[in-house]
């Protein structure tokens, strides 16, 4: 083999995707010039890696994105090539025309890139770093090398190996394995093997694991392993059985079957530990005996046997009154801890009731008897055919046999339940169960659809356990099951176990398994919120469609009935109506589920959160980002992404609601989604039934709400009228949905029996229809999901959920404007038709203005248009464009603008040399100056060439004509948008200019950026709009200390005033800080400066602002040196008249650098006058502070999260101050962030806080000082910390408090508290939930502190538990009070508090304090809430003697002639000598009991200290 490294070539052909295209477009294609490039791709970070050579053409590949996704077929990422850079990483490519001919580039997954060395890529690599699988002949080679050097350490010292082999098996999932050579000598780093264990898996990992969960941390840890290691990422170890020579899932449970095929027998041996005689007493009672085959299985201490049958040469074994002796050999299997005995439930008569089994071991003699007495059999006691009984030896302990309970939860799918026998095996760390079929249920039906099925299960205690194995025997598509999850409850240990699938078991669905291995639920997080997740992920694969690009959203409030709007005046609430213009949102997709939703009438306005209530704001702030979540009703919650926590609410009169609130009663958090234009005719959607099927035609041409979300369960809708509509199915045309004769079926043939009115349901956004032809039938499904008529019952089988794949031909409702090629539709208004007698005739070239034209005929106008009604006329060139049309229109008295032209219509506008009418409503704006238009530049047809533009006035006719004549394509290095003004008598009443744009860098290191930045210019007339600035006159913008220059055309603004400079950076990285901005009127001799000199995107007021203002300088440097040296350097070159322009255009660029520098010191003078200015209006205030936030410097101390930060003064304190996010360059390694704050009111600070929210990916945070320093009387204060703030790191806090030392005194002392919560005792009193406490003293409060670890509990609040948590605060004084509160996710998280103990030392003295509670926190329950406070039973005092708790039982008898009242809340307070306890309230013991019944005597327990 050669030593050279192979690379893999290949040229991607593209399929042409229209077959038939126009004459003009097939010359068009020719004449493009057809570019080749030959070009090497490599692997970021990666030098082994040998690259990809492709040849990229302008054919091959139609965009960026299609490389992209082609190389990351061919370069091995976890995530898929993202990013293309240059070879040291310094420029990245963001389209195909930068890739330059003969070039290497690398490839990455993200935006940070580490650079390779090509020379070190051209070597081979070595053999444990690659990929590729070993041959036989080398693998035994090897193995070989390896025995002989095993043999050798096993007879000496242990001695660790230069090369191992090594069997990866993936956290959780032992069927995922790979395995893999090393070889010491060649292992650079550990972190180099974790990246190459993750190409290999396709799977990131940050961890390694021995297989009984032992961290490996180091290179050594690797070679001294087993050889077997478990690969994870950044989730816990998941216990599984890692054991790679032992098949943990067989291809068919035991039982499934009716024959089961016996061991064969063994021949004499010698003497063994596995020979046994076994002898096995049938019972005298009547039917005793059985037909079937008997088997018995042996579970011992180092491996369980196979189930060995018992097989006899006499024919009547097993029969009543009778005992059988075998001989059988199992093996070694240890020490014998249990033993399964059992039969396969065949013959005739398979019941079976055994009476004793006795047991003798021939190697050891030792011997057992076990009395069984039970029935085996299905008709008999519970069903089981075989029981397990522990074997009691002299070192260990016997295991006790429990009933386990087994409730098994069928998804709520349609046709998701079965009639196939279902087994399971339970697995834990004793054993497992064998296969167990469920049999008896406690409901009439098993595995029903929705419905949860409750069995028990007898074993021997299997102790922790950790998989469960569940299948059928339900064979063929269609007779599977749909297992949502299973719920193990192990009564010896008073603890569920939670097992989640969501998986079909059917040979016809998923990947076609009717067996399943289902790994425990991880412990180390709640099971419901694991299982919460799960579902959401679900919803938001089925709703995630509502939210995308071009899409018109309606947010419907249900507690006012009505819709949330945006009015004029900014103003947001829900009382807007169905067809409420205000009322429509556009979508600006951001990121996952984070989105921006503009208003549609006022484009620059989206929904935002401010101050803790929803607002209008300028929709490119980052208060605009809202996150959806989806819930389970399918209604959203629209959380603020800056301010996590803060929700959109309304209160019920529709006004919006303060997010701070305490008080959530009457508050509506919670909308339903409706999309515009659903029903459109020729729309094609899918009506679903869940959130993974949908109704379909089967080949029968049945109907079956249990289809796929496939293309063959799409419909075409044809629109009747506006309530009626017909469903054609798109993959079987000319058949419909239909109700006929009795039936629901889609046969039908387009007649009224296929008609349907469609009702809308605002409440859950789902549609019902019902039958034209037969009234009050609707059509309903089955719970197998097949579709049938029914009557209006109200049950949810009738309920589907519409789901565009395409909209109709007409636009969604609400638009601004109304597209049309035909004079009949221009005249529509209001649902209003104007007759026409003729089509209107398309223009094939351009046209004189409209008034020059033949009137238009008309028969009858029905109605008259209003002054604000337009008409708007655009002829395209000999190219017309697919993409995004937009029209501004200015006058004297505003803009208005952006209009939308282009809209997702059948009959495409803008067509070579087709001319498209549209109807636009303008407001009052005056006289008319000037119209901007122009495109997104999106789509496969970017360019257009535009003829002219007419703007006709529908009441009086008055018409603009605006001659462009001009391309508007950035690949003819043309702009995508253009101006043109209004002609009067042959003349513009402005003119057309040019602007001269310099754009300074600041020079120091990291200053550039490579994201798109946009400038608009405002001036006494108008202004620019935002425009990219795209070429500058260096091949690469805004690098250090680097000035672009950059030319926009438009109408003439006048006089300057102010710029408007935005950078779209989407990471950090691409941050830029620009210096000063100068514009200058091409022909003018005065310039205008805007000086920067900041970072773009910045923060302010803990906002993060990707745009600003710049307010022109108060003088305008004259000019001209500036042009005598132009004209006088072109003079040197020779005559102005003779220079070709292209030199004339070098030359003058050439001396903007140079007369830059020259008038340098002239600006000087004016600079400094600037900064004096700015450093008097930068004064500081009164209360003014600087807090400076040292992050640690080594790795992983910087953070991800949001930090907040609390002041305590005498006065006051400061309440949460936000500092901002580490996402937004904050909180860096090594960093020091600085922030000034005003705390005026607060006197003088004696402590602070500080913390943040755990978000982000890396949320663990290493703080090293805080440093305060008082603006206006310096004071200073510098505070080390030196502390991980994190829940995985030291105690899990993730805020810390700290003392402000006070002049001439002691700072406040930092006190431990440790809490003591007691969980009630009763049935379900235990809670999974997160729980936070809040101590409040006479010197402040602690803040809201998660009670994360317990320090002497692993499962925390659990009944009848105490758990101990310890919290570090700067001393409050006396206790007062402490509020409890939790997040319960769901209606059983509910928890019974019974009370809560405070230990604290201070001055030397221990102090308790106890805070009697007996609640119960559930919003379901009680005061509907979930957080309370609690107040101590006393005054506190020290514990120096007789500081004891009582407890006291309280009697309470009623009446016999009481009256009985429903809800009644009783208190009770108890008075002693030295204080009170306050409001107890005296609850049941259950939460289903009720108390103070008439004639009933009720007991309480009460806590008080004395």
């Amino acid at each position: 083999m050669s030593d050279t490294t192979s690379t893999n070539i290949s040229v991607a052909q593209a399929n042409s995707i229209d077959s038939v295209q126009t004459g003009s477009v097939r010359q068009s294609n020719l004449t493009r010039s057809n570019t080749t490039k030959k070009l090497c791709f490599y692997k970021s970070g990666d030098p082994r890696f040998s690259g990809i050579k492709m040849v990229v053409t302008n054919r091959s590949f139609k965009t960026f994105d299609a490389l992209l996704d082609s190389l990351s077929k061919k370069v091995p990422l976890p995530f898929g090539v993202r990013n293309i850079t240059t070879p040291r990483g310094i420029h990245h490519v963001t389209n195909l025309e930068e890739l330059e001919d003969g070039k290497s580039y690398i490839c990455s997954q993200q935006k940070k890139v580490k650079p390779i060395n090509l020379e070190r890529a051209n070597k081979k690599p070595l053999r444990w770093q690659s990929s590729r699988p070993l041959s036989s002949r080398r693998r035994a080679v090897h193995e070989a090398k390896l025995t002989e050097f095993g043999s050798f350490q096993r007879e000496n010292t242990v001695v660790i190996g230069n090369s191992k082999k090594l069997v990866v098996l993936k956290n959780g999932d032992t069927e995922f394995k790979h395995n893999i050579f090393i070889n010491k000598k060649s292992m650079q780093s550990f972190d180099d093997f974790l990246e190459e264990i993750t190409e290999a898996l396709q799977y990131p990992v940050f961890k390694l694991y021995s297989t009984d969960g032992r961290r490996i941390p180091s290179i050594r840890a690797l070679l001294l392993s087993s050889g077997t290691i478990v690969a994870a990422g950044r989730e816990p170890f998941k216990p599984a059985n890692y054991e790679t020579e032992r098949e943990f899932l067989p291809a068919k449970l035991p039982g499934i079957t009716n024959r089961v095929i016996p061991k064969a027998r063994l021949k004499p041996e010698l003497k063994s530990p596995g020979k046994w005689s076994v002898s096995i007493i049938t019972s005298e009672v009547a039917f005793a005996g059985t037909t079937s085959q008997v088997y018995i299985t042996f579970y011992g201490h180092r491996k369980a046997s196979e189930p060995v049958f018992l097989y006899s040469d006499e024919e009547d074994t097993f029969q009543s009154g009778h005992e059988d002796t075998f001989m059988i050999n199992i093996g070694d299997v240890g020490e014998v801890y249990k033993i399964r005995i059992g039969h396969s439930n065949s013959g005739e008569f398979p019941a079976w009731h055994c009476e004793q089994v006795k047991l003798l071991n021939i190697f050891s003699n030792e011997q057992f008897i076990i009395n069984v007495n039970r029935w085996l059999a299905q008709d008999q006691d519970d069903g089981e055919i075989c029981r397990e009984f522990p074997v009691t030896l002299h070192s260990h302990s016997q295991l006790p046999v429990t009933n386990y309970e087994i409730r098994v939860v069928t998804g709520d799918l349609w046709n998701a339940g079965t009639e196939a026998n279902v087994y399971i095996a339970i697995h834990g760390e004793y054993g497992d169960t064998g296969s167990r079929q469920l049999v008896r249920t406690n409901k009439p039906k098993r595995f029903v659809k929705g419905q949860t099925d409750t069995f028990t299960l007898e074993a021997v205690h299997l102790g922790s356990l950790h998989t469960v194995i569940v299948g059928h025997d339900g064979l063929g598509t269609g007779n599977g099951w749909y297992l949502e999850k299973i719920i193990v409850y192990d009564p010896v240990k008073d603890k569920e176990y939670a097992f989640f699938c969501h998986r079909w078991l059917d040979e016809g669905e998923d990947d076609g398994k009717i067996a399943r291995l289902v790994f425990i639920a991880d412990e180390t997080d709640f099971p419901a919120r694991q299982e919460l997740e799960l579902k959401r992920k679900e919803i938001w694969h089925s709703e995630k469609w509502k939210y995308q690009k071009g899409n018109l959203l309606q947010f419907y409030c249900k507690a006012t009935g009505k819709f949330i709007r945006l009015t004029p005046d900014s103003k947001v609430d829900a009382l807007g109506e169905k067809k409420d213009k205000y009322g429509v949102f556009d979508i600006l997709v951001k990121r996952g589920n984070v989105r921006i939703f503009n208003s549609h009438e006022i484009k620059a306005l989206a929904l935002a959160i401010d101050k803790g209530k929803v607002t209008a704001m300028d929709n490119s702030g980052i208060l605009c980002e809202l996150c959806v979540h989806l819930q389970h009703n399918r209604c959203v919650t629209l959380e603020s992404t800056r301010v996590p926590g803060l929700t959109v609410s309304f209160e019920r009169n529709g006004e919006a609601a303060d997010g701070y609130t305490d008080n959530y009663a009457g508050i509506s958090k919670e909308f339903v989604v409706h999309v515009k234009g659903i029903f459109q005719d020729e729309a094609i959607i899918l009506l679903t039934t869940s959130w993974s099927q949908a109704l379909c035609i089967k080949n029968e041409g049945l109907c079956s709400g249990a289809g796929k979300q496939t293309p063959d369960s799409h419909w075409r809708v044809h629109k009747i009228s506006p309530t009626v509509c017909m469903f054609e199915s798109v993959t079987h045309p000319k058949m419909y949905l239909c109700i006929k004769n009795g039936q629901c079926h889609g046969k039908g043939t387009g007649d009224d029996y296929c008609h349907f009115t469609v009702e809308k349901n605002m409440d859950t956004g789902s549609v019902i229809l019902e039958s034209v032809r037969n009234k009050g039938i609707y059509i309903g499904l089955l719970p197998n999901g097949n579709a049938v008529p029914v009557v209006h019952t109200g049950e949810k089988n009738m309920i589907f959920y519409p789901k565009v794949i395409k909209f109709g031909r007409k636009p969604p409702a609400g638009s601004s404007v109304t597209p049309s090629k035909k004079r009949e539709e221009i005249s529509k208004h209001d649902g209003e038709l104007v007759k026409i007698q003729g089509p209107l005739a398309q223009s094939p070239s351009v046209s004189p203005p409209l008034s020059q034209t033949e009137p238009i005929k008309e028969e009858i106008r029905v109605h008259t248009p209003n002054s604000h009604e337009w008409k708007v006329s655009v002829l395209t060139g000999s190219v017309g464009t697919l993409a995004n049309v937009t029209l501004w229109v200015y006058g004297s008295r505003g803009t208005c603008g952006p209009i939308t032209l282009r809209e997702d219509n059948l009959e495409q506008p803008f067509q070579p040399q087709q001319e498209d009418q549209f109807m636009v409503k303008l407001p009052n704006i005056g006289k008319i100056y000037k119209i901007r238009i122009g495109h997104d530049g999106t789509s496969d047809r970017p360019e257009w060439e535009l003829k002219w533009v007419i703007l006709e006035k529908m009441k009086n006719g008055k018409t603009h004509y605006f001659e462009v004549n001009r391309w508007l394509s950035r690949n003819r290095d043309c702009e995508i948008v253009c101006e043109v003004p209004v002609t009067e008598n042959g003349t513009f009443v402005y003119p057309v200019v040019k602007y001269l744009i310099s754009v300074y860098t600041e020079s120091f290191e990291q200053a550039g950026t490579n994201a798109p930045v946009y400038i608009c210019i405002y001036g006494e007339i108008g202004d620019t709009g935002k425009r990219l600035l795209l070429k500058s006159d260096f091949p690469h913008k805004f690098q250090p200390g680097q000035v672009d220059v950059f030319e926009i055309e438009a109408v003439s603004l006048g006089k300057l005033q102010k710029v408007l400079l935005v950078c779209e950076a989407n990471h950090k990285s691409q941050y830029w800080h620009c210096k000063k901005v100068i514009i200058r009127e091409q022909g003018k001799n005065s310039e205008y400066i805007f000086n920067c000199e900041r970072w773009l995107p910045f923060m302010s007021q803990s906002v993060l602002h990707s745009e600003i203002e710049l307010e022109v300088e108060d003088m305008q440097i004259a000019t001209e040196e500036r042009k005598w040296n132009e004209e006088h350097v072109l003079q040197q070159r020779g005559s102005c008249d003779v220079l070709p322009r292209s030199e004339y255009t070098t030359a003058v660029s050439e001396i903007t650098a140079e007369i830059a520098e020259a008038t340098c010191n002239r600006h000087r003078k004016a600079e400094r006058v600037h900064a004096r200015r700015k450093n008097w209006e930068t004064r500081p205030a009164e209360g003014d502070w600087t807090i400076t936030i040292v992050t640690g410097n080594f790795q992983e101390a910087a953070t991800e999260a949001t930090v907040f930060i609390y002041v305590y003064g005498e006065g006051a304190d400061s309440g949460p101050i936000l500092l901002g996010s580490g996402g937004h360059q904050l909180f860096n390694i090594n960093s020091a962030d600085a922030f000034q704050v005003n705390l005026k009111h607060l006197g003088k600070p004696y402590k602070i806080r500080i913390g943040h929210d755990n978000s982000g990916e890396n949320s663990e945070w290493y703080l090293e000082s805080i440093r305060l320093q008082n603006l206006s009387s310096n004071e200073d204060f510098y505070l080390p910390v030196n502390r991980w703030l994190g829940e995985e790191k030291d105690d899990g806090a993730t805020w810390i408090e700290l003392a402000v030392p006070a002049v001439g005194n002691h700072a406040l002392p930092l006190v431990d508290y440790e809490i003591h919560v007691y969980t009630g005792s009763v049935s379900s009193a235990g809670s999974e939930s997160t729980v936070f406490i809040k101590l409040f003293g006479t010197r402040g409060d602690s803040g809201k502190r998660k009670l994360h670890k317990s320090q002497n509990q692993t499962i925390k609040f659990q009944k009848g538990q105490v758990d101990i948590f310890r919290i570090q605060a700067i001393s409050l004084g006396f206790l007062q009070k402490i509020q409890i509160s939790q997040d319960g996710l769901e209606q059983g998280d509910g928890w019974l508090l019974e009370k809560i103990i405070v230990h604290y030392t201070e001055s030397e003295s221990d102090h308790k304090v106890l805070f009697p509670c007996n609640r119960l926190l559930h919003e379901n329950q009680e005061n509907g809430k979930t957080e309370m406070e609690l107040f101590p039973c006393e005054q506190q005092k020290s514990e120096q003697g007789a500081n004891e708790e009582k407890r006291w039982l309280i009697q309470v008898k009623t009446a016999k002639d009481s009256s009985e009242l429903k809800n009644m809340k009783v208190y009770f307070v108890l008075y002693g000598s030295e204080g009170k306890t306050g409001e107890i309230p005296l609850m049941p013991q259950s939460p289903d009991a009720e108390c103070f019944l008439p004639g009933a005597e009720d007991q309480f327990n009460l806590y008080s200290i004395y």
